[in-house]
């Protein structure tokens, strides 16, 4: 469950928990994504990660867009990931 969001700078976070997102989701979404943005994920605790998403190049026009997609791809990887192990 998303704890915080914001966007300060053109820079868009997220306090999100593992429970629900899982570092190798998280990890994907930043692979797929590095074109597109800068992606930094930080630990807060309590099983909880901040991910700071900064839209690049082409992707900044639409900020809200991007960072959109990428949310979008980080929940369809987690699905994916969990229907696999079911």
């Amino acid at each position: 469950m998303s704890t915080f969001y914001s966007e300060e700078r053109g820079i868009y976070t997220r306090v999100v928990s593992n429970l629900m997102y899982s570092r190798q989701s998280i990890a994907a979404a930043q692979s797929a994504f590095r074109a597109h943005c800068s992606v930094t994920v930080r630990p807060q605790g309590q099983g909880n990660v901040a991910v700071h998403v900064k839209p690049l190049g082409e992707s900044a026009r639409e900020p809200t867009q991007a960072v959109l997609e990428f949310w979008n791809f980080v929940l369809d990887t987690e699905a994916q990931r969990r229907l696999a192990m079911s």
